[in-house]
């Protein structure tokens, strides 16, 4: 599939430590690994913000490992991260995501591995929500008898 969409790709397994090691430099194409924990309150200048790559500007403590820099994607991105109107945030989260996409920063593979299994004897609006997780609205769950 990645191919069929114009993207060259070859798997080549490393040990951490070298991983690491190519990642403080920038010196690698793609990898896949969880960055941060997602939390009720979802951000994204931490880990996609140009401020936020590793290097002498942050004490290399930044997580934007992707070494995207897209400024008018950091503005956006801000937004999310400070304002308190969840319609704000709603809106810069969306243009974010348009102007990160035109720059190809991230093929997102899978934004949040896991898995919700439920009964039929489970009833209610049950289904998972990637941010919150898979019991953000458990006072609306019954079970039939």
């Amino acid at each position: 599939m990645l191919k069929a969409a114009g993207f060259d790709m070859t798997i080549k397994n490393t040990t951490l430590d070298n991983l690491f090691n190519q990642m403080s430099s920038g010196n690698y194409d793609v990898t896949l690994l969880g960055q941060t924990l997602t939390s009720i309150t979802p951000g994204l200048c931490s880990v996609l913000c140009t401020e936020n790559i590793p290097g002498p500007s942050n004490d290399n403590s930044g997580n934007n490992w992707s070494f995207a820099s897209v400024p008018a994607a950091d503005v956006q991105m801000r937004i999310v991260d400070r304002s308190l109107d969840d319609n704000a945030r709603k809106a810069a989260a969306a243009k974010a995501d348009d102007i990160l996409a035109d720059y190809n920063v991230a093929l997102p593979l899978d934004p949040l591995p896991d898995i919700l299994i439920w009964d039929k004897k489970v009833v209610g609006p049950v289904s998972d929500n990637p941010i919150e997780g898979m019991f953000w609205n458990i006072d609306q769950w019954g079970v039939k008898q």
